[in-house]
């Protein structure tokens, strides 16, 4: 399943470069999330990315030099697929993309999330607590999170704003879901 991000971050998405949209090795997707994802209708299941209207580029597109890192920049995308760091507001990058793709994973196996339902009128105080329950995924839900996608999200978590992910790696924790 990581290859529809491994596909989207390494080579050209025809179909957004023909409306301006993005080229080769430079864009980050940044709204993983299951309304955005179509089932391939027939063959063999497989899931396509069919929303990149949040998407941006993540290095120069001449120089190739990974754009830098913001700070103090509002929530983006979906509350609930969206990563810890665009609730912390740092600019999204791959290791974003992975940890959104994480969250629609676990919503597509459990049927929701963990933090789906946290009712706060106070916009800020629900997003702090959807923070939360993100942040402590990791520590409370063995037992309902998939171990290979557990080690998908950590490993998502784990990566630095400019690091290349290791799709092998993602491919192989995700191999038995």
């Amino acid at each position: 399943m990581s290859d529809l991000l491994e596909n989207f971050h390494s080579r050209v998405i025809n179909q957004t470069r023909d409306v301006g949209g993005l080229s080769n090795s430079e864009g980050t997707h940044i709204a993983v999330r299951s309304n955005g994802l179509q089932p391939q209708v027939g063959f063999d299941g497989r899931i396509y990315l069919i929303d990149f209207g949040l998407a941006q580029y993540f290095r120069d597109n001449t120089s190739h030099i990974h754009t830098p890192l913001i700070t103090g920049l509002d929530l983006v995308g979906t509350i609930r697929y969206t990563s810890i760091n665009s609730h912390m507001g740092l600019q999204q990058t791959r290791r974003d993309d992975l940890e959104s793709l994480g969250y629609t994973l676990l919503y597509l196996h459990l049927g929701k999330v963990p933090w789906q339902g946290i009712s706060n009128q106070n916009p800020s105080r629900h997003r702090a607590a959807v923070l939360r329950q993100k942040q402590d995924l990791c520590k409370h839900s063995f037992e309902i999170v998939p171990s290979g996608l557990m080690k998908f999200i950590q490993y998502a978590r784990s990566l630095a704003f400019e690091d290349n992910p290791d799709y092998i790696y993602c491919h192989s924790v995700l191999d038995g879901l």
